[in-house]
């Protein structure tokens, strides 16, 4: 019976959480900011992000077209070798603008802004700032 209300209200939503993926991480971070009631933008001067945030349909887009059981289970290798594509994109990217080797908060915050960066956002609450991903 409970069960069946749950299921019915959608009081319970499933999300991807891949915690080697720092993208995985800030997005599911985000996703629990917007069912806790957290705002973020910049709201205080006057712009209209706060409903253009609470409107929009989040998720990692990535994986927004891909069922979970295509990703995880049937082609799994294949999405692995993609994102380890990606990975060595960025470290050759870096590498291309010799720059030291980052450090883990350095990495923490690059994938940050790239999340912000494609998202249109341009504050988070201090949690996703912070040093490490797991301080809050």
């Amino acid at each position: 019976m409970i069960a069946e209300m749950v299921e019915d209200f959608n009081l319970v939503s499933f999300e991807v959480l891949s915690v080697e993926n720092k993208q995985s991480m800030i997005n599911l971070l985000s996703i629990i900011d917007k069912a806790n009631g957290y705002s973020f933008g910049s709201s205080e001067v006057g712009g209209d992000t706060i409903w253009s945030e609470a409107t929009r349909q989040g998720g990692m887009s990535e994986y927004l077209d891909i069922d979970i059981h295509e990703r995880w289970i049937d082609h799994k290798e294949e999405y692995d070798e993609q994102e380890r594509k990606e990975q060595e994109e960025l470290r050759n990217s870096v590498i291309d603008q010799q720059q030291p080797k980052l450090t883990e908060d350095e990495e923490w915050e690059m994938a940050l802004q790239d999340w912000e960066n494609k998202r249109g956002g341009d504050a988070l609450l201090p949690a996703l700032k912070s040093s490490s991903p797991f301080v809050i």
